[in-house]
């Protein structure tokens, strides 16, 4: 719950951004499509693989930087559009990446019996 929460809340983020800065979904959509296209070039073992991704990752460094400039530039953190988790470490999952609970766990346990307590006595 804490992390769909976590995640709508920076998709209602991205959508004010988009709303007021077209530009940012579209420099968004098109790390998207880079992205893509060098997962494919990846795949293909094309000879100059190596040169087209150096290329791919100058232009998505380039397109972060000038969202980055727009961002700021229209009074939004760098971040704005960034999930924010309670857990960095877990991703408010519970659980850590070798499948353990994470130290956040309890915490989160003891924050949802104080809220179960708290609803009974409604």
């Amino acid at each position: 719950m804490i992390r769909e929460k976590a995640e709508a809340e920076a998709s209602a983020r991205r959508q004010q951004v988009y709303e007021k800065l077209p530009e940012i979904k579209q420099i968004d959509e098109e790390v998207r499509e880079l992205g893509m296209r060098l997962s494919r070039i990846m795949v293909s073992g094309a000879d100059n693989a190596k040169e087209q991704l150096g290329r791919f990752r100058i232009k998505i460094d380039a397109l972060g930087e000038e969202k980055a400039f727009k961002l700021t530039e229209n009074n939004f953190p760098v971040d704005y559009m960034e999930i924010r988790y309670k857990c960095d470490k877990c991703k408010d999952t519970g659980t850590n990446d070798m499948g353990e609970r994470c130290s956040c766990f309890n915490e989160r346990l003891s924050e949802a019996e104080i809220w179960q307590n708290s609803s009974k006595k409604i």
